[in-house]
């Protein structure tokens, strides 16, 4: 297979995307309708759906419900079909099933019959330069059934991984004589299969089952079995479940007002000024904040004795998505009631350290021990773009590096009277350079290597759509595209993002080996300065209340699903088409 495309047409280009989840079939769609020729799919999953394969290869767990409704988790052009019997049983959540289902089905109609080759059953395994050249990559691809290993050369690479590529675990289970010396069933979240869920179920009713994790996943593991009426043990070294629900919150995330109320580094609006930046709209944002969040922990039933208040919990404005993760977990059944009720035990401070001499219990840190039939790990997901050289990610932005420098410009953050007092300093968290989470800074003038999915925001499929159209018009070399000047340029922007998120989420560690963007209630920020760099309208919500359409509206799929066709009108304008 060559690399080089020698007709000169950025068509022409043969595009490798590794991921067929959300990010892969939305960003192949989207290169497809815009006329690129040789569109090809690679993804370990034995099917399509990322990490909502509907079989054993994805990451959906039994009982896994999604932040999103009906509404929420859809493409422009594939609305996705109401079930009445899943609403009834769900409250409007969707479920991880319900997902795989529609990503399955938008892979059948919009991906299947028209990019190159599909390949399923295909790990990624190395990802260089191709030797001697500036441009182009080399991939090693290895079939999971078989073993068999075969090397390709790609013109550009979308890398779709997602966050959630690799499993995270305890160091003390890492250990594999540790683990052989546990008399139970030990797992991750993620491999948490229906067959390993079925076998859990089997056990005696007396079994135990203690979680290990602070996060939505270990709530809704403990939550699944807690609702079955076994005996269920969550343990978190500190509880991140703050968990919202409700017309309130859907108040905030589906228009604009939670990012209105929450400051931003770019925050330009005469109305954010006056919150943000003036003493009487500064009281105004920490009472409103305060009193929905006082309500909040009082509908939960979460008392200051409660083992899931944690410092700051009377403070939405300082903590980022490992809080606020968790919609599904609000409902009647949901995982508060249940701890409220005694039917989920909770154990805080707790730091696993390893399995006791008998192998029937874990033992944490402080030398406290839980006794275990089955052990869950919910404890996240590591770096998803591990086939990649360390060397080489350095050079394209997106390795860990520290702050650049030891001084963070927005220590303080002094101009934005709401976050004042400011409740510690900024954080050192290593983070990467990816231009708008998208662009590896490194990668500006090859134009070969885009991320896809990366970005840790709300409303992800939608996310995903603008971020595949401007991949498209990175590809595609439009003149309409607004892009850094330089790749000093690109690694400062990425830079500046990282120091104001380390400044102003001090109490969050945000996960950024996982992730190239953090925008969690800037969203609408977010994707603005996407549609703005492709110079395209910005503002797309519907009218809202009042005729407030900026504040109050919301922004449905539906207000990009002509995109594809505005990005064509201005090259064709432009003499580019």
């Amino acid at each position: 297979m060559t690399s080089s495309t020698s007709s000169g047409n950025p068509k022409d280009a043969r595009i490798l995307i590794i991921g067929t989840g959300v990010a892969g079939l939305r960003t192949a769609k989207t290169l497809l309708d815009d006329g690129f020729k040789s569109v090809h799919l690679v993804s370990e999953t034995l099917s399509a759906g990322g990490i909502w394969a509907l079989d054993d290869s994805g990451m959906s767990y039994p009982g896994l419900l999604t932040n999103s409704g009906i509404g929420d988790y859809e493409f422009s052009t594939a609305p996705m079909k109401e079930d009445p019997e899943f609403l009834k049983n769900n409250e409007d959540r969707l479920s991880g099933a319900t997902v795989g289902r529609y990503l399955e089905d938008f892979y059948e109609k919009h991906v299947q019959d028209r990019a190159g080759s599909i390949r399923f059953g295909h790990r990624v395994v190395h990802m260089d330069r191709i030797p001697g050249e500036s441009t182009g990559w080399k991939i090693e691809l290895q079939n999971v059934k078989t073993g068999e290993i075969s090397t390709e050369v790609w013109d550009k690479v979308v890398l779709s991984v997602g966050i959630a590529a690799s499993i995270n675990l305890p160091s003390c289970f890492t250990d594999l004589s540790a683990v052989n010396s546990f008399q139970g069933m030990l797992t991750h979240s993620s491999r948490l299969t229906s067959k390993l869920h079925d076998r859990i179920l089997s056990l005696p009713s007396s079994a135990k089952i203690v979680v290990i994790g602070g996060g939505k996943s270990a709530a809704d593991i403990a939550q699944l079995y807690g609702g079955l009426g076994r005996d269920v043990t969550l343990a978190f070294r500190q509880a991140r479940l703050f968990a919202a629900g409700g017309k309130k919150l859907d108040a905030l995330v589906q228009t604009r007002i939670g990012a209105t109320l929450s400051p931003h580094k770019d925050s330009e609006t005469r109305l954010e000024w006056f919150l943000h930046k003036t003493r009487l709209g500064a009281f105004f944002v920490r009472r409103m904040m305060g009193n929905t969040v006082a309500e909040w922990l009082k509908g939960l039933r979460i008392s200051p004795d409660s083992p899931l208040y944690f410092q700051g919990s009377h403070n939405i404005l300082y903590f980022g998505p490992s809080v606020l993760g968790g919609r599904a977990m609000s409902y009647k059944s949901g995982f508060h009631s249940l701890a409220a009720e005694g039917k989920i035990k909770l154990v805080k401070d707790a730091d696993p350290v390893g399995i006791s001499s008998d192998g029937r219990s874990v033992v944490f840190k402080d030398g406290r021990t839980l006794e275990a039939d089955v052990i869950v790990c919910a404890t996240g997901f590591g770096d998803p773009i591990t086939f990649i050289p360390q060397e080489t990610k350095k050079q394209l932005g997106l390795s860990l590096e520290p702050p650049c420098s030891p001084t963070n410009p927005y220590e303080g953050l002094a101009d934005f009277l709401s976050l004042q007092p400011v409740p510690g300093p900024p954080r050192s968290d290593p983070a990467n350079h990816v231009y708008r989470g998208i662009l590896p800074s490194g990668a500006l003038e090859s134009r070969d290597l885009v991320v896809c999915g990366g970005a840790l925001a709300l409303k992800t499929p939608f996310i995903c759509e603008i971020s595949s159209h401007w991949i498209s018009s990175f590809f595609l070399q439009s003149s309409h595209l607004k892009l850094p000047s330089s790749t000093q340029e690109a690694f400062d922007a990425s830079e500046d993002h990282a120091q104001f998120i380390r400044a102003r989420y001090p109490l969050t560690p945000f996960p950024w080996g996982q992730t190239t963007y953090c925008a969690w209630f800037n969203t609408d920020q977010y994707v603005e300065s996407i549609f703005e760099d492709m110079g395209v309208e910005s503002n797309r919500r519907e009218a809202g209340m009042l005729g407030l359409g900026f504040v109050l509206g919301n922004l449905r799929p539906s207000a990009v699903k002509d995109l594809g066709e505005e990005r064509r009108a201005l090259r064709v304008a432009s003499g580019e088409e």
